[in-house]
């Protein structure tokens, strides 16, 4: 069964029905290779369930703290010497780290995997485009979808950079491709990333900073106080779910150029202003980890180089929230409940973890058969 009616463009419709067990033939300029051991701990889709309620109900809250263009090593417990990070590291002794984690490599496209458990090349997007930086169309189903079917409250703190750009919109982005569009209760943050260069100043772009539908920073800057900011409004909106399960996606716009710390990091690190960064977003992980934990679940200490990837959240969540993970289309993420559990006998769901390698055309090339 295909998600879309009609009036959805073929293409789009193509990718995400013709799949099912490989990708499209129609973009015939994509390379696919197979698994490249490159990425990541959990910091780059780093996950704490909180116990706020788990006494009276046994679905989780969840909250996901992604950061942006973070390396593997730079982690004390993935062995850095320079960047000092001991809330991170607390997580990881108090829990599992998965050393063989994979995300994509840049922007909208890994946020595109994570919000719908799929390829990016999968998704369908407005216009028949596939783009550097995915855009979901308005029909595909996002993991605040998934679980705000449910009966979660979803809020977005942070970076979305899955939105298209519209003149005529509040801030300069199309309303149907916003957070609010897409599952979200809540937004606080940027619709796209901090900026191209390495400082404001050298580039013409500025980012607005959206509280909701409501653009509130016009045009940011200096981003010093950013992940303060996140911080101080994912800190506000988890106390305001006392009483209901709550899905928090907090996206940090950080390491990013231009980078950005406060007072209090700025000049700190040992590691540059990249390592500011980075000890700032550990600084602010330990206070949500203050309100947030889930302990007794994910075995302490423990350690899995089993595959996993940032698609198999969507279907995991979807399983601890007692929701329906979407069965009209095709998800490459799988459940990986009893691998984060730490069963012995837990393997990885994955054969492989696939790389596009080349943009796909834009748009698609006619359609040339099947490629399953």
């Amino acid at each position: 069964m295909d998600l879309r009616d009609a009036s959805t463009p073929d293409c789009a419709r193509r990718i995400r029905h013709r799949c099912a067990t490989g990708f499209p033939s129609t973009c015939n300029s994509m390379t696919i290779y197979s698994i490249l051991r490159f990425a990541c701990a959990l910091i780059l889709a780093m996950v704490v369930w909180t116990n706020t309620l788990i006494a009276a109900a046994p679905r989780p809250n969840i909250i996901v703290i992604f950061t942006d263009d973070q390396g593997y090593q730079d982690l004390g417990s993935f062995g850095s010497k320079t960047i000092k990070t001991p809330h991170l590291d607390r997580m990881a002794a108090g829990g599992m780290m998965l050393t063989s984690f994979y995300a994509q490599p840049v922007c909208g496209v890994s946020r595109a995997a994570l919000m719908t458990g799929s390829y990016p090349i999968r998704v369908g997007e407005p216009g028949n485009l596939k783009r550097l930086h995915t855009v979901p169309h308005p029909d595909e189903l996002t993991m605040a979808e998934v679980l705000k079917s449910a009966g979660y409250a979803t809020g977005i703190i942070g970076k979305w950079h899955l939105c298209d750009r519209d003149p005529k919109a509040p801030g300069g982005y199309e309303v149907a491709t916003m957070p609010l569009a897409q599952g979200f209760d809540f937004f606080y943050g940027t619709p796209w990333y901090n900026g191209p260069s390495v400082r404001v100043t050298d580039v013409p772009f500025r980012s607005p900073i959206f509280r909701n539908r409501e653009v509130v920073v016009p045009a940011v800057e200096n981003w010093d106080t950013i992940t303060a900011d996140y911080t101080r409004e994912a800190i506000a909106w988890i106390k305001q779910q006392r009483s209901n399960p709550f899905f928090l996606y907090l996206a940090h716009n950080m390491p990013h150029v231009p980078l950005g710390a406060s007072k209090n990091f700025a000049g700190k690190s040992a590691g540059g202003p990249y390592g500011d960064t980075i000890e700032e977003i550990d600084w602010s992980s330990g206070e949500i980890f203050k309100i947030a934990r889930y302990p007794k679940v994910i075995p302490a200490g423990t350690a899995s180089d089993e595959l996993a990837t940032q698609m198999d959240f969507l279907p995991t969540f979807a399983a601890l929230a007692g929701a329906n993970a979407p069965a009209d289309r095709v998800l490459d993420g799988r459940n990986i409940r009893s691998l984060l559990g730490g069963a012995a006998d837990a393997r990885t769901p994955h054969e492989a973890f696939s790389i596009i390698r080349k943009m796909p055309c834009a748009p698609c090339a006619p359609d040339r058969g099947s490629s399953s």
